[in-house]
């Protein structure tokens, strides 16, 4: 997955690359796993990575492109707004898009 993401920006040269940016959020459960496996120090050296490699690195909070809403929430959203589901990360990725062009 990852390998893809990086053959798409490297032969497409976009203008904008959004990452939803990484927040600890101590009351969160999953946000403590992922902070107890690693995850979230890994996704913050791959954000510092595109953000050095790119000029134009948005991040946007996840509180400032889908607020408080759940997974499903979201998912119900981007269906509602393409009529297409997608995966769960791919349903995020969709939600910020659509957040960045105010559809969301």
């Amino acid at each position: 997955m990852g390998r893809l993401f990086l053959d798409v920006i490297m032969n497409t040269e976009p203008d904008v690359i959004v990452v939803e940016d990484a927040e600890y959020r101590s009351g969160s459960r999953k946000s403590r796993a992922s902070q107890a496996h690693g995850s979230l120090s890994l996704l913050m050296k791959i954000v510092g990575g595109y953000s050095m490699m790119y000029d134009s690195v948005l991040l946007l909070p996840a509180r400032e492109w889908k607020g408080n809403l759940s997974d499903e929430a979201v998912a119900r959203r981007v269906f509602l707004t393409l009529r297409r589901q997608y995966r769960q990360h791919e349903q995020e990725a969709v939600g910020i898009g659509l957040a960045i062009y105010g559809t969301f």
